[in-house]
């Protein structure tokens, strides 16, 4: 069974999910939906050159050694600066308990690696139709486009102004379905992913 399929349960029964990361080569372990719904977000992030699931450890509470806080995802973006989020709904951030012990693993976080956390609410992901367009465009992140000489797609897609457009071109080629979904996965025609999936929405060719 691929990576990006498989489930198993750890020992606290979340589901454990692995996710392969065309962006940095890697398969992280993912413990929700929502990690795995972010890290997509992150591979279609142009502003993020790399990430990591879970880089980094803190103890919150030094009067109790066995604990541990395990945060999210570490992002170096393009200005090189360096990020550690945490990734939660809205409603946890909002919960005191919760506030409270992110305000200590604040804390270890710049004691140990001079990094603040940075709180990462799910709605900065979950607008419009992101979400579902996250997940049916990132399986054609791996569709090999060097097959095709795309400075001639270019010239044929020169009138195109909607997703409409775009397939009914796309129509004539001699290509796969698959690839009108890869020239906008990876963003030869760039389609802003939280508007809905439908013919009339606008796309900007970018060959």
């Amino acid at each position: 069974m691929p990576n990006n399929q498989r489930r198993q349960s750890d020992f606290s029964g979340k589901q454990t999910r692995y996710f392969p990361s065309i962006k940095t080569g890697l398969t992280f372990k993912l413990d929700s939906e929502a990690e795995r719904t972010a890290a997509k977000y992150l591979e279609f992030d142009d502003n993020v050159i790399s990430y990591r699931a879970q880089p980094a450890s803190v103890k919150p509470d030094p009067n109790k050694p066995l604990s541990r806080y395990t945060v999210d995802f570490g992002v170096l973006l393009f200005d090189k600066t360096k990020e550690l989020r945490e990734l939660k709904m809205d409603y946890q951030f909002d919960d005191p308990d919760v506030s409270l012990r992110l305000d200590k693993v604040d804390e270890r976080l710049m004691m140990r690696y001079g990094q603040k956390l940075v709180r990462w609410k799910y709605s900065d992901i979950d607008k419009g139709s992101m979400v579902s367009n996250l997940k049916r465009f990132y399986p054609y992140r791996r569709f090999d486009l060097t097959r095709f000489d795309l400075k001639k797609v270019g010239k044929h897609l020169r009138t195109v102004q909607t997703l409409d457009d775009l397939f009914g071109v796309v129509s004539h080629f001699n290509a796969p379905p698959s690839f009108a979904f890869a020239l906008l996965a990876q963003k030869k025609v760039v389609f802003d992913f939280e508007c809905e999936f439908v013919p009339s929405t606008p796309v900007e060719v970018n060959l």
